[in-house]
């Protein structure tokens, strides 16, 4: 459910037509054009994307999140 602070299909939209360029540069863009549904981990490119139901709160999104920046953050530790 979007609150009225919340722009989740801009956010999605940002992140598609942002791939070209990435995919430009050599990464992976998101992976699907149409908004998923929520609770849809989208993590597998160099995009990533997630629109939780619990509304205005980016608490349900972190393990998501440290997941998709493990593969940067690691790679500098090694």
């Amino acid at each position: 459910m979007e609150g009225g602070w919340i722009d989740a299909k801009g956010m999605f939209l940002a992140a598609v037509h942002a791939g070209p360029v990435y995919t430009l540069l050599g990464k992976k863009d998101l992976g699907i054009v149409e908004m998923p549904r929520q609770e849809t981990t989208l993590i597998q490119g160099d995009i990533a994307f997630r629109q939780h139901s619990g509304g205005h709160t980016v608490i349900p999104n972190w393990p998501y999140f440290i997941q998709f920046a493990e593969r940067y953050l690691g790679a500098q530790n090694k």
